[in-house]
């Protein structure tokens, strides 16, 4: 439904990012091939002896390709979806030097600055929530 929505409102979002605890989920949606509906095997090299199963591309019923992209920094409750290009930085404050305290023979400068993130399109991107 998320994905309809953004559809509709024009939206061309290509990177769903997740925290790497929904890797699981993510790679139960690898399609089943063969007649016996085996799933895919991929190994990641000649020495590599482990069954590596994941999705690095989604295809959604409106046929609009994703990235599946994991990040651990973000919480585990919640599926970002969106574009990359529509999210700008934004400055707020003019970058400042500060000079620091002289340890040994060189100098420490501090830059400083205040920035924000400017979408362009606020109807483009999504977040889903849900309970872990």
């Amino acid at each position: 439904d998320l994905t309809k929505d953004l559809y509709l409102a024009g939206a061309q979002p290509n990177i769903i990012m997740f925290h790497p605890s929904q890797a699981k989920f993510f790679s139960g949606l690898m399609e089943l091939s063969g007649s016996a509906g085996n799933r895919q095997r991929m190994f990641d090299g000649a020495a590599d002896t482990k069954v590596n199963t994941y999705v690095s591309v989604l295809v959604d019923p409106l046929g609009q390709e994703f990235k599946l992209i994991p990040n651990r920094f973000m919480p585990a409750d919640k599926v970002f979806i969106f574009d990359p290009s529509d999210w700008t930085q934004m400055v707020l404050r003019a970058p400042q030097r500060t000079k620091l305290a002289k340890t040994g023979s060189f100098e420490k400068w501090m830059i400083e600055m205040e920035v924000g993130l400017r979408h362009r399109n606020p109807f483009a991107s999504g977040i889903l929530t849900f309970k872990v």
